[in-house]
Formats: C-alpha cells, sequence, structure tokens
C-alpha cells in the first residue's frame, strides 16, 4: 500500500481515506485536484501536468498549453529559466536561461550543438583535452591563448604551439590574410608582404617594393632599395623637385621641363621640354625614336669621316660624304624628278660607286654629265666577287651587245668553254664558234640546227668516215641487221630499226667513253661499202651473162 505523508494532516492516512474518486474526479482532502500546500512524499504520478504554483516563480511539468514540454520553470517574473523538450522536432532540446532573449545557453540535439548567448566565466577552456593532444586549442586563467600544443608543452616555451595570441598583444601565425583590415604597429620587420596572388600582386621584401607581377625584375612598377625606380608610364600633375644629381636640375608646374646639360664648366646650356618640344642647344642620346625630325643638320659624328644632311648653304637638302681627311668625296641630291649619285670634289677623293649587298640596283643615268639614259663605264665591269650573277633576268631582257672587231664572248671555264668571235673567212666577216665541251639541246625535246631558209654550209666530223677496212665485206655484217619494227618513238609511229640490236662490227665506239652507239657518218662510210660489193656483185653478174 502506498502511503502519503502530508503536511498539517493526519500524520498517516490510507490511500482510500485520502483520494476519494467517483465519475466526477478526484478529490483529494476534500479539494478536487489541488493538495494546496501539502508536500507528498514517496509516490509515484504518472499523466498529466502539474505545476507548483499558478504564477510566478514556479515548476511544471508537461504543461496542459504545450505537452512537448517535459519541464519548464520560470523566475519571479515569468521569464523561463530552464526548458526541456521530450516531444515533437525539437525532441532532446534543452534551454538555460532566457536564450530567446540573448542571455542564455541551449542544446539542440538534433543539431548536436550547444550556444551560448552570454557572457562565458571559466578559469581556463581546453578543447578537446588539457595535456593529452598536441592538436588542440587553450585558453588559460592570465588570457594567453595558443593552437598546437598542450598546456604544460606551451608552458615550457610559448613557440612550441603553432599559433598563439598572448595577453601582451604578441601574437605568432604560420601565415596571415588580412583582407579589408588594416594593420597598425610601430614597424615590421622581415619576411616578404604580399597583397594580391600569382602576377596581379603588391609585394615588398629585400628587393624593394614591386606590383604588377610577382617577380621583382619582371615588374612593370618597381623601386630598389636604393631608390631606382622604373615605371612603364606616369601621369604626373604636380611639381617634381630633384635636389642632386645630374641632367635634369628641376620640373616647374607650369608644365615644362626645364634641363641642364652639362657641357663644360663655362658652357651650360639650358633644355625647355614643354608641349611635345625639345628647345636644346645639345641633345645626347644613344637611341631617338621619333617622327618627323625637321629644319636642322644631321651628322655621323663631329669628325671624319663622316656623312652629313645639310639643311642650307652650298650643299643644301643634300647628303654629303666626306673622307678621312675631310675632303666631300660625294654626294645625293634631288636632280629634277630623279636622284644624283656624283662623286669626286675634293682633293684626294675617289671616283667609285659601288653597290653593296642588294638584290637589284636600277640605274637611269652613270656618266659626267646628263646625257639621259645611258649607263657608262671607263673601266672592266665584272662582279665584285667570285660568286655568279645574272646579266638580265627572265622577264627582264638587253637589247643588242655590240663588240669591237676582235672582241670575243667567253662562256665557261678553261675545260669547258663557248666562245664565240670574229672570224674573217675570205672576204666575209664571220662569228667564229669554239667550243671545248658538248653541245646540247635544252631539255630532252627535239631541236632543229637551221631550218628551211637558213642553214649552215658543211659540216665536219671527228669521226672516221669508215673504221671497216675496205678489203673485208660489209654484206654479212648487213644481213645480221633485223628487220625494222612499228614502234612508238621520236617522229611517231613507224618502223623502226633497234639500235642496241644493231651488229657491233658497225658500231661506232666514243673516244672518249668508250660506249658503243650508231653514229651517222661511220654508217655513211659503212652503207658506201655494202654498195661498192654489191656494184661489183652485179658487174661479174653482168659480164657472165653477155659471155
Amino acid at each position: 500500500m502506498v502511503e502519503l505523508y502530508t503536511d498539517n494532516l493526519i500524520t498517516e492516512k490510507t490511500f482510500n481515506e485520502i483520494f476519494d474518486i467517483d465519475w466526477n474526479g478526484i478529490s483529494i482532502g476534500g479539494t478536487t485536484g489541488m493538495l494546496d500546500n501539502s508536500t507528498i512524499v514517496g509516490a509515484t504520478i504518472v499523466g498529466g501536468s502539474f505545476k507548483t504554483s499558478e504564477s510566478g516563480a514556479r515548476l511544471e511539468t508537461f504543461p496542459e498549453w504545450n505537452k512537448t514540454i517535459g519541464m519548464i520553470v520560470y523566475d519571479s517574473g515569468e521569464t523561463e529559466v530552464f526548458k526541456m523538450i521530450v516531444d515533437g522536432t525539437d525532441e532532446g532540446d534543452v534551454t538555460v536561461g532566457d536564450y530567446s532573449g540573448g542571455a542564455g545557453l541551449k542544446y539542440d540535439k538534433s543539431a548536436g550543438t550547444f550556444d551560448v548567448k552570454a557572457i562565458l566565466s571559466a578559469s581556463s577552456l581546453h578543447i578537446p583535452d588539457q595535456d593529452t593532444t598536441a592538436n588542440s586549442f587553450h585558453t588559460n586563467s592570465s588570457g594567453d591563448s595558443w593552437w598546437g600544443a598542450t598546456e604544460t608543452s606551451f608552458n615550457n616555451n610559448n613557440d612550441n604551439a603553432t599559433a598563439y595570441i598572448l595577453k601582451t598583444g604578441v601574437a605568432k601565425f604560420q601565415s596571415i590574410t588580412v583582407v579589408n583590415a588594416t594593420v597598425t604597429t610601430p614597424t615590421i620587420t622581415g619576411g616578404t608582404l604580399a597583397i594580391g596572388s600569382s602576377n596581379n600582386i603588391f609585394k615588398a621584401d629585400a628587393n624593394g617594393i614591386y606590383l604588377g607581377n610577382a617577380t621583382f625584375g619582371s615588374a612593370p612598377f618597381r623601386v630598389t632599395m636604393a631608390g631606382a625606380l622604373v615605371a612603364t608610364s606616369a601621369t604626373i600633375t604636380g611639381a617634381i623637385t630633384i635636389s642632386s644629381g645630374s641632367g635634369i636640375a628641376n620640373l616647374s608646374d607650369t608644365g615644362s621641363l626645364a634641363v641642364l646639360d652639362e657641357v663644360g664648366a663655362s658652357n651650360v646650356d639650358t633644355t625647355i621640354i614643354d608641349g611635345g618640344k625639345i628647345i636644346t642647344g645639345l641633345l645626347t642620346a644613344t637611341n631617338i625614336q621619333t617622327g618627323t625630325l625637321t629644319g636642322r643638320k644631321i651628322q655621323t659624328q663631329t669628325g671624319n669621316p663622316k656623312v652629313v644632311m645639310e639643311v642650307s648653304g652650298t650643299y643644301s637638302n643634300q647628303i654629303i660624304f666626306y673622307n678621312n681627311t675631310g675632303f666631300i668625296v660625294g654626294g645625293l641630291t634631288n636632280f629634277s624628278s630623279s636622284l644624283n649619285i656624283w662623286t669626286g670634289v675634293g682633293a684626294g677623293t675617289g671616283t667609285d660607286i659601288r653597290a653593296g649587298d642588294y638584290s637589284v640596283m636600277y640605274l637611269s643615268n652613270i656618266a659626267g654629265t646628263s646625257t639621259g639614259g645611258n649607263i657608262r663605264c671607263n673601266a672592266n665591269l665584272y662582279p665584285n666577287t667570285t660568286n655568279q650573277y645574272d646579266l638580265g633576268t627572265s622577264s627582264y631582257y638587253w637589247g643588242h651587245l655590240y663588240l669591237s672587231a676582235g672582241g670575243e664572248i667567253f662562256v665557261g671555264s678553261t675545260t669547258h668553254l663557248l666562245r664565240l668571235n670574229q672570224r674573217d673567212f675570205g672576204a666575209n666577216d664571220a662569228a667564229g664558234f669554239d667550243n671545248l665541251g658538248d653541245t646540247l639541246p635544252q631539255g630532252t625535246g627535239l631541236w632543229d640546227l637551221g631550218n628551211g631558209s637558213h642553214k649552215f654550209n658543211l659540216y665536219y666530223g671527228g669521226v672516221t668516215a669508215c673504221d671497216l677496212p675496205t678489203y673485208n665485206s660489209a654484206l654479212p655484217v648487213l644481213k645480221k641487221i633485223k628487220n625494222p619494227e612499228v614502234l612508238d618513238s621520236h617522229f611517231g609511229t613507224k618502223q623502226y630499226f633497234k639500235e642496241d640490236e644493231f651488229p657491233e662490227e658497225i658500231l661506232y665506239t666514243d673516244k672518249r667513253t668508250g660506249n658503243k652507239l650508231v653514229e651517222g657518218f661511220h654508217m655513211i662510210g659503212f652503207l658506201v661499202q655494202v654498195v661498192r660489193e654489191l656494184n661489183d656483185k652485179i658487174e661479174d653478174l653482168e659480164l657472165k651473162i653477155n659471155k
């Protein structure tokens, strides 16, 4: 039997004496659903709601207004200070304090999180443990925080931690990325300051400061530790004052650049760069890149030899060439609508006009006077080297070539020579033709030597008329020649003898190569011998018939 002990009642009563159960409900001590200020000890209450008071500071279990709440506690101001959810989507969640008001704690079971919205006071913080795991986070009661070392290791030497922030403001990190922030410190010592990435970067290191490239020497803007500045372009609207150095004295704010050219202790010229113009008495530069340069004398050097482009005087608008002694050796001038090249003015000058390594040189007149259209030469005309050069091209031809009496044209070397010269045969002049090599047609085509109206007279060959002795019979050799065959050859489809089948006795032996071949003069001699033998046989036959 369950015993109930209540204050201000009988010390001990039975269940039936305490609870009066009927269809209207349960009455306890004569009051339905209420124990007043009594105390129940050693009992189990199943189901239903329970609260210690109707209002003010109290505890409620399974309140009638929300059965998903297992327990809720209020302070005297009706503010929740503890709540535990036992059912629904938030089952297992627990809040402590005024979490919804921003001053409490919440454990979210489903998310596995523990949120704090309040001031957290602790003597120290160690995650995941104090002195076991090196890869850990700690905050001690002194205000020091560190990562990557146990408490004992950090206390032995702060630098055992991979990162730390001390209460003194000293910090250590392996790397720092600062975004939209300001770093204030008296000095930054050592290392490299880099903002950006790849070549879109600003850097400061032992080389100096630079941006636009991760490599100092390739950066379009850079300043060395010595103060040397390199920049691809600059727009300066204010004044630049240079207190030392040579060359540039000052840059005024009127938009002009004043330059001091130190030509000597007693000769200093001022140069003004203003509005795209340079006004100076002396300009010294290794390379000058410009558009149009107008109105000044230009020379390669002050001494000799030199080339001068004159703008006034005797040689105005001419290019004059001086030799080592200062005499004029020639020049270029505009003559009417052509270019005039002239030589021979100063003492000791030459009269040569030479063209360099050009593929084409166009000349309208080379002469002492302008006679027009002629190329005159008072000396030999030949290539400047042993290389071979053309006189004319396949598209550009020379006209007539006139030679004096006895003049000759040599083509080739001394061992393979074609020579054309003037020969006198009787009362008529004729062109001689001397050949020390073979004369061949161009290509593999068939070409004539003369034609129907232009004929050569005699042809003299270098072979014997007939190598076959006259006292030998040619008829047996003739019988060895096979009948001709119809072939498609030089003169179309006709009957041809096969030259490679001719008997060896009538072949001509080339005196140079030793090759055996069919040759015209040699064949004529052989055929003469055949005719002679046939004639002898006919005469013998006639004698026999006439007897």
